[in-house]
């Protein structure tokens, strides 16, 4: 079964560190919010001047009334130390969901995914 797949022009809601070089950047993405589900990911159009690949990124947190997405990522390289500064009201090109969907049981009101 083929998925919607979206691009879209979004704007920075708030970009956050939440440990040392780790950031959780929130963007206005209304179609990618109504569309990713657990297990799924978002590719970032790239910054630096040289790259051409979009860059793909964990979903963290999604808030399908608010039309928001959140990524989680860790700064490593040229394109993520760019994300880690941009500030609210910047814009980037996310495109998404990609990647297989994670069954979850929905009586649960809360999840915790821990991976290594």
């Amino acid at each position: 079964m083929l998925q919607d797949l979206f691009r879209e022009a979004t704007s920075v809601i708030e970009n956050r560190e939440v440990a040392r070089g780790i950031f959780v950047t929130t963007f206005l993405s209304p179609q990618i919010a109504r569309a990713v589900t657990p297990g799924q990911f978002v590719e970032m159009a790239p910054l630096h001047p040289s790259s051409i690949l979009n860059r793909p990124m964990a979903v963290y947190d999604v808030d399908v009334e608010k039309g928001v997405v959140s990524v989680g990522y860790h700064v490593i390289g040229a394109n993520t130390r760019l994300y880690g500064e941009l500030k609210e009201g910047d814009a980037l090109t996310l495109t998404g969901p990609y990647g297989s969907r994670y069954p979850f049981d929905l009586s649960f009101d809360r999840y915790v995914l821990v991976g290594g």
